[in-house]
C-alpha cells in the first residue's frame, strides 16, 4: 500500500516537472528561489531556508495553476 502510494506521487511529480518545463520563466525563478533555500541552509538559517521554500513552492503550485487553465 505504501509503495503504491509513493508511485502515484512519484508520477504526479514527473507530471508537474514536465509542464513546468513548458514555463521557462519558472525555471529561472525557481532556480534563484532554490538558490535561496540553499544558501540558507548552508548558512544554518532555519527560518530562512522554510521562507524560501514555501515561497518556492506557492509560486510553484501557482504557475501550475495557470498552467492548468491555459490548456484546453
Amino acid at each position: 500500500m505504501l509503495a503504491a502510494l509513493i508511485e502515484r506521487l512519484h508520477d504526479q511529480m514527473r507530471l508537474a516537472l514536465a509542464r513546468l518545463a513548458e514555463a521557462p520563466e519558472h525555471r529561472r525563478c525557481g532556480h534563484d528561489e532554490l538558490g535561496q533555500v540553499l544558501h540558507a541552509v548552508r548558512t544554518a538559517n532555519p527560518d530562512a531556508a522554510e521562507t524560501a521554500m514555501r515561497t518556492h513552492i506557492r509560486r510553484t503550485r501557482a504557475t501550475l495553476d495557470t498552467i492548468d487553465q491555459d490548456e484546453p
